[in-house]
């Protein structure tokens, strides 16, 4: 399989101030209080009007995945709203939508490239699923951009490599497209086509898809027009290693890390109005997994922490975030006062892996 997309993990957070992010050089970040271990319990009953949060759970190699909406105040795990039939080991992604609706990519089937094995489908509100698109990127995140529409990564295998290109030290370019999906009536259309290795749908904010594109040449940023399909450069040329893109769309802004040319990795903040750059982190590790915070604040990952957190949603003052350590052999779902920084572990079906898909609009 040509493609895997990695997820990044963070925690022993550090967070840097939103001002750091500005025209001003960077503060330096200081740690964020023991999100992991706060000392600080976040009340359950507190959360009772708290949205809840959808997550994705399964044994492992299994061949389904269930869909759970879990009240953030409740001590047991809320019933699946839905289980998904895939292959065995495969991956599902989801994202809810308005009404109490989601989009879903999965593995439907198994075939010697799974590259664009995967299909998406949309669970309506009444718990039916429909099929919206074959030849759907394997690992790819559905994002929606209103309560009708959703914006998809669909593909096709290019032609086998020559020798010489091998040698050469390229990778098959495949035929890559943005789509866009109408929910009510399944309508897709391409707003982007792309040949290249890779392309990586970061967010979308408003009526522009934040594209990651990869070629053999290197990597770019692009905003893609959803209605019209016009692209605008972003970031014209940048190492092709970037990873963990987090949006901001209270400030246009796109967080992400990547390797440094001069050595090592970088978090780096881009303005998506003008197209200004700023590093705003260096390290020697891989684990920096940036996000944004509730109020502008960023986090990262900082070397050495006994606790690994993947940051996978955030509402309006909540952080729901995955914590991995040696000490347990699943991870822990956790939410977070973003302004005390207060924690409360989310009870999860024992003995499965879950992952998160985000709070309900």
């Amino acid at each position: 399989m040509k493609r895997a997309l990695i997820t990044g993990v963070a925690l022993g957070l550090l967070v840097a101030a939103a001002t750091a992010c500005g025209d001003q050089a960077p503060t330096a970040p200081t740690e964020l209080a023991s999100v992991a271990t706060a000392a600080k319990p976040l009340e359950r009953a507190s959360l009772a009007s708290a949205p809840k949060l959808a997550l994705l759970a399964n044994r492992y190699n299994s061949g389904e995945t269930h869909l759970i909406v879990q009240s953030l105040d409740s001590a047991k795990p809320n019933q699946p709203l839905a289980t998904f039939a895939h292959v065995r080991g495969g991956s599902v992604q989801a994202r809810p939508l308005p009404g109490g609706a989601f989009a879903v990519v999965l593995d439907r089937e198994r075939s010697r490239d799974n590259s664009f094995a995967a299909v998406a489908l949309h669970l309506d509100r009444q718990g039916k699923l429909k099929q919206l698109a074959s030849s759907v990127v394997h690992a790819s995140v559905p994002h929606p951009v209103d309560s009708d529409r959703i914006v998809i990564e669909t593909g096709n295998p290019g032609p086998s490599l020559t020798p010489s290109e091998v040698a050469a030290g390229r990778l098959r370019t495949d035929a890559l497209s943005v789509d866009v999906v109408a929910l009510s009536t399944g309508a897709r259309r391409s707003v982007h086509r792309f040949n290249g290795y890779a392309t990586h749908l970061c967010g979308v904010l408003r009526n522009e898809a934040i594209v990651y594109r990869v070629a053999f040449g290197g990597a770019d940023l692009v905003a893609v027009d959803i209605d019209t399909g016009s692209v605008r450069t972003l970031v014209e040329r940048l190492p092709a290693f970037a990873r963990d893109f987090s949006v901001d769309p209270s400030r246009d802004a796109l967080l992400y890390s990547n390797r440094s040319e001069t050595g090592g990795m970088v978090v780096e903040r881009l303005d998506l109005a003008s197209g200004k750059r700023r590093v705003v982190h260096r390290a020697q590790h891989l684990t920096l997994a940036p996000a944004f915070l509730p109020g502008g604040d960023l986090t990262f990952n900082r070397p050495g922490a006994g606790t690994l957190v993947e940051v996978g949603a955030t509402s309006a003052s909540l952080v729901a975030q995955l914590e991995r350590s040696r000490a347990t052999p699943f991870p822990r779902l956790a939410v977070v006062q973003a302004a005390t920084a207060a924690r409360l572990v989310v009870p999860t079906p024992a003995d499965h892996r879950v992952s998160i898909v985000g709070f309900m609009p």
